[in-house]
C-alpha cells in the first residue's frame, strides 16, 4: 500500500515536470447560448485555462466584451445569433414551460438546429486548434464543428446534466426507480406513484427527443466539465470523464476561522 502511494506521488511529480516544458494548447470555445449566467460560469472556466494552464483561448460568444481581450492568449469574438440576449425572463412562465415535457423538447431541439447550430457551422474557421470546448446544450448538434475540423470534443455544462442528455451523450442508463428526471417535482421517486411517473416521463422525454433530434453522427466528447458538486448532486454511476467543478465561478472571500475560535466568539457573547 505504502509503496503503491510512493509510485503515484514520483510519477504525479515527472508528469508535472514533462508538462512545464510542454507547449500550451490552442482551444477553440463557443458559447451558443446567450444566456448570461451560462456564460458568466464558462468565461471562469476559460480563463482558469490561460491563467493555470498556460493555453491559448478563442472564444466566439454573444456577450464579448474587448476588456477581456488585454491578455494576448485569451481573445473573445462577437457571436451573432438568431435569438435574443435572454435576459430578463419571466421565472414563473420559464418554468411552466420547462415542466411541459411534450413542449419543451420539441421547442428546445427545434430551436437549437434551426436557429443555434446553423449559425455555429458557418463559423470562418480552421484546424488551427487543437482542442474544441462548447456548451452542452439539449441537442448534440453543437459537436458537428467537432467533427467537421477534426478536433477532440470537450462538453461544459453550466447546470446539472439532463437525464436524457447523460444516456444520450454519455451512453449510460438513468434508472428511473430511483433518479429523478429533470424538472420533477420530487429529488428522488421514493412512492410507487412517484416511480410510475417518473418512468412514464425519462420514456416520453427520450421519445421525443428520438422524434425531434436529426439522426447524424455526432462526435463523443473526451470530458464533460460540469457546474455541480457531489454534495448537492442525485447520487447514481458517473463515468470517469464526467468533472464536477461547481464553485469555479464563485470569488474566494478568504479562509474560514477555526472551529475552535467560533466556539469562543459565541460564547463570550
Amino acid at each position: 500500500m505504502l509503496l503503491s502511494k510512493l509510485i503515484y506521488k514520483y510519477a504525479l511529480v515527472t508528469l508535472m515536470s514533462i508538462s512545464s516544458f510542454c507547449k500550451g494548447a490552442n482551444i477553440l470555445a463557443v458559447e451558443p447560448l446567450p444566456v448570461l449566467s451560462h456564460w458568466k460560469f464558462m468565461r471562469t472556466l476559460l480563463l482558469n485555462l490561460v491563467k493555470n494552464g498556460g493555453h491559448n483561448v478563442t472564444v466566439f460568444t454573444p456577450f464579448a466584451s474587448s476588456s477581456f481581450n488585454d491578455n494576448a492568449n485569451y481573445t473573445e469574438i462577437d457571436l451573432r445569433l438568431n435569438i435574443p440576449l435572454l435576459r430578463d425572463i419571466d421565472f414563473k412562465t420559464d418554468i411552466i414551460n420547462l415542466i411541459d415535457v411534450w413542449q419543451y423538447i420539441p421547442m428546445v431541439t427545434k430551436a437549437n438546429n434551426a436557429l443555434v447550430c446553423t449559425e455555429i457551422d458557418k463559423l470562418p474557421l480552421t484546424s488551427k486548434y487543437d482542442l474544441f470546448l462548447v456548451e452542452l446544450i439539449s441537442s448534440e448538434c453543437v459537436s458537428h464543428l467537432s467533427r467537421v475540423l477534426d478536433l477532440p470534443l470537450v462538453y461544459i455544462s453550466p447546470t446539472p446534466m439532463g437525464s436524457w442528455m447523460d444516456d444520450q451523450v454519455l451512453g449510460t442508463f438513468t434508472h428511473p426507480s430511483y433518479i429523478a428526471r429533470l424538472f420533477a417535482r420530487y429529488r428522488s421517486p421514493t412512492s410507487f406513484s412517484e416511480r410510475i411517473d417518473n418512468i412514464y416521463n425519462q420514456a416520453l422525454i427520450r421519445l421525443l427527443y428520438w422524434l425531434y433530434e436529426p439522426a447524424v453522427d455526432n462526435v463523443k466528447p473526451s470530458i464533460i466539465f460540469v457546474n455541480s458538486h457531489e454534495i448537492v448532486e442525485k447520487h447514481y454511476p458517473r463515468p470517469n470523464n464526467v468533472i464536477l467543478v461547481g464553485g469555479i465561478n464563485l470569488p474566494i472571500s478568504g479562509t474560514l476561522p477555526l472551529v475552535s475560535k467560533y466556539v469562543k466568539f459565541n460564547h463570550s457573547n
